[in-house]
C-alpha cells in the first residue's frame, strides 16, 4: 500500500517548489518525466533476498508506492509529461504517429481491469477508486509513456533518449561497482555477488548494447568500448537467467538483419569485451552464474527438479491447467494465490508467464488481448527491419524480438511500474520508425 501525501502547514512552500521545479524541468524536455523509472529500481517486497540489500540499490523505492490524494504518483508525473508533450505539439502544429493497433490493445487491457475491478471492489467492500488504479496503473502507464515518448520522438529527441539509456546504464555499472567493492552484494539461491534483482536494469543494459552493436556510421572507440563493458557488467551483475538469454540472442539477430560483414565483426568485438567483463567479476560470482546456467541446462533436459528454473516449469504447467479448467473467466481480477503456483507469498493469483497471468486475471480476453499486444508488437518490428534504415529503430525492433523470452518467464508487464516503461519506448520508436519522414540519426 502507499502512502497518502497530505501536504500543509509549514511544509507547504517546499512542496510548491518541488512541484514547480516538475512543472517546469516537464515544460524544457517532456521525457524527463520516464528518467524515474529508468533509475530507480522496483522493490519486491515478496522476495526474501531484498531484506539483505543494500540501501543503494533500494534506495527511492517508494517513488513507485506513494499516493498523492489516492493517485499513484508516478502516474501524476506521467500525465504531466504527457500533457507538456501535447501542449508543445500543438504549438508547433505537429501530428502525432500513431501505433493503433498497440493503442487499442492497451486501452483494452486497461479497459477490462477496470470492468471486473470494479464490482469486484463494490462486493467485497473496497474503494473502488483506488482498486481500479491500482489494477490499471501497468496499462496506463504503457499508454502514457508511449505518448509522451512518441510526441517528443516525432519532434527529433533521439539523441537525448539514447542519451538518457546511456546514462542509466553508466550510473548503474558505476553503483554495482561500488557496492560489489563495499559489500560484495548478496547470495541467493546459489547466486553470490547478486547486485540487480529488478529485471528491468538489465533489460535497458541488453537495449544499450544491441544500440552500440547495430550502429554502422560510428567507431567503436574508447567512450563507446567503455559503455560497452558497463552495459556487460549490469547484465551480469544482474539475477535474471532469461534476460542473459536475451542478449546473445538479440547479438545474434544483427548480423542476420543487416547482412553485414561490419555488423558481424562487431559482434565479435562484443563477446570480447563481454569475456572482459566476465574477467572482472570475483571467482564466486562467476561460479555462482555457472551453476545457475548449468542448473536451467539440467532443467530443459530433464535431469533436474530442485532450481528454480524446475519451479518455473512446474508453475507454468500448474497455470495452464488452470487456465484450462477456468478457461473463458480465469480465476478473477483479485483472486488469492491459487495452491499449486510457487509464490506462495503473493497476496493475488500469480504466475511466472505474462499469458497465463492475464488469462487466470481476467479470463480468456485478457490472455487474447495480453497475446495481442505482444503480437503487434512483433510484426511492428518486422515492418520497421524491412523497411528502416535508422539504426535506433531498429535496435527497438531487434529488443522488440526478443521481448517475448523475459515475459515468457514472468509477468513483467502487467505486474510492475518499470517494464510498461521500456514496452512504451519500444512501442513509440517502432511508430516512428515506420514513418520514414522521421528517420533521424542518433549518436551517444
Amino acid at each position: 500500500m502507499g502512502v497518502v501525501v497530505a501536504v500543509s502547514g509549514g511544509g507547504l512552500p517546499i512542496a510548491l517548489m518541488l512541484a514547480g521545479l516538475v512543472v517546469v524541468a516537464a515544460w524544457i524536455e517532456p521525457l524527463t518525466c520516464i528518467l524515474p523509472y529508468l533509475l530507480i529500481e522496483e522493490y519486491y517486497r515478496g522476495a526474501p533476498v531484498l531484506s539483505a540489500a543494500p540501501i543503494t540499490l533500494t534506495w527511492g523505492h517508494q517513488f513507485y508506492e506513494t499516493l498523492i490524494f489516492g493517485v499513484p504518483m508516478p502516474l501524476i508525473l506521467l500525465s504531466l509529461g504527457t500533457a507538456m508533450a501535447l501542449l508543445r505539439r500543438n504549438r508547433a502544429n505537429r501530428r502525432m504517429t500513431r501505433f493503433r493497433s498497440l493503442e487499442i490493445f492497451a486501452v483494452a487491457l486497461a479497459a477490462i481491469a477496470l470492468a471486473l475491478e470494479v464490482p469486484y471492489s463494490g462486493a467485497h467492500g473496497s474503494r473502488i477508486a483506488s482498486a481500479a488504479i491500482r489494477e490499471t496503473t501497468p496499462w496506463l502507464t504503457l499508454l502514457l509513456a508511449y505518448a509522451v515518448c512518441v510526441l517528443r520522438i516525432r519532434a527529433g529527441k533521439y539523441r537525448l533518449l539514447v542519451s538518457l539509456l546511456a546514462a542509466t546504464v553508466l550510473a548503474k555499472a558505476t553503483l554495482a561497482l561500488v557496492v560489489e567493492a563495499i559489500s560484495g552484494g548478496y547470495t541467493f539461491e546459489g547466486q553470490s555477488h547478486l547486485i540487480f534483482y529488478d529485471a528491468a536494469t538489465p533489460a535497458i543494459a541488453v537495449a544499450v548494447v544491441l544500440y552500440l552493436m547495430a550502429a554502422r556510421r560510428e567507431r567503436l572507440d574508447w567512450r563507446r568500448l567503455g559503455l560497452l563493458l558497463a552495459a556487460f557488467l549490469v547484465v551480469l551483475f544482474s539475477f535474471r537467467r532469461s534476460i542473459w538469454v536475451m542478449l546473445p540472442v538479440g547479438l545474434l539477430w544483427i548480423p542476420l538483419l543487416t547482412r553485414d560483414a561490419r555488423a558481424a565483426l562487431r559482434v565479435v568485438v562484443a563477446v570480447a569485451v563481454g569475456a572482459l567483463a566476465v574477467a572482472l567479476l570475483p571467482a564466486a560470482a562467476v561460479n555462482g552464474q555457472t551453476s545457475r546456467i548449468t542448473a536451467a541446462f539440467n532443467v530443459a533436459a530433464g535431469r533436474s527438479t530442485h532450481d528454480t528454473a524446475a519451479q518455473h516449469e512446474q508453475d507454468i504447467t500448474e497455470g495452464i491447467r488452470l487456465a484450462r479448467a477456468h478457461p473463458i473467466d480465469g480465476l478473477g481480477v483479485d483472486s488469492p494465490q491459487a495452491p499449486g503456483l510457487v509464490n506462495t507469498r503473493a497476496k493475488t493469483v500469480y504466475v511466472h508467464n505474462e499469458l497465463l497471468q492475464e488469462w487466470l486475471r481476467f479470463g480468456i480476453v485478457g490472455f487474447l488481448l495480453t497475446l495481442g499486444l505482444l503480437l503487434s508488437l512483433l510484426c511492428r518490428a518486422f515492418v520497421v527491419l524491412r523497411h528502416s534504415d535508422e539504426h535506433v529503430t531498429r535496435v527497438a525492433a531487434t529488443w522488440a524480438l526478443v521481448l517475448p523470452l523475459p515475459l515468457m518467464t514472468a509477468p513483467f508487464v502487467g505486474t510492475t511500474n518499470r517494464w510498461p516503461i521500456l514496452v512504451a519506448v519500444a512501442a513509440s520508436l517502432l511508430a516512428v520508425g515506420d514513418n520514414p519522414r522521421n528517420n533521424h540519426e542518433a549518436s551517444v
